[in-house]
């Protein structure tokens, strides 16, 4: 077998907005309070360990391959997986509306798609959660552009935001 990276390696990559990182194509969760830090990673064949600080954060069996995704439930804002108090589609519509319209679309759009529904609100959550990190205009357009492209999952939704640029200051 041969291995695409050296028997052990060290990198950097920063957090992001869905508490997570992409090494060597793949992604890989940590916990959601290091969103936009940057942390260490240290590599071997079998394992990927992720540091703070010096202080180890996170550790995942390696994924081999491209465009595999690695998430421990455990590191998402409570929130998102209270079983205590789950948030209702009322109260996702709501928080959506507060965003923006398009925004509140997109979220009744995926509410009411075929998609396994732990699927369909994780992937609401994770949308909605990015108001607390970006413009609510420039959701409000990235959303717009879902619709029209008919994208239903958050990558695509990351995918739209992280290409629209901002404007220039005057």
């Amino acid at each position: 077998m041969q291995w695409t990276t050296p028997y052990s390696c060290d990198t950097t990559a920063e957090v992001g907005v869905d508490n997570c990182i992409e090494v060597e194509g793949n992604t890989y969760s940590v916990p959601h309070q290091f969103v936009g830090k940057r942390v260490d990673v240290h590599l071997t064949p079998y394992n990927i360990e992720i540091f703070y600080r010096g202080t180890q954060i996170s550790c995942h069996p390696r994924l081999w391959g491209t465009n595999k995704r690695l998430e421990d439930f455990a590191h998402l804002p409570e929130y998102l997986v209270d079983d205590t108090h789950p948030v209702t589609d009322g109260e996702m519509l709501e928080w959506a509306s507060t965003i923006g319209g398009n925004v509140h679309k997109l979220i009744k759009r995926l509410l009411s798609s075929g998609i396994d529904e732990e699927e369909r609100r994780r992937t609401c959550l994770s949308i909605l959660n990015l108001s607390n990190f970006r413009f609510h205009d420039i959701m409000d357009s990235a959303a717009g552009l879902a619709i029209s492209n008919n994208v239903l999952s958050r990558e695509g939704f990351l995918k739209i935001l992280n290409s629209i640029t901002l404007p220039e200051p005057f």
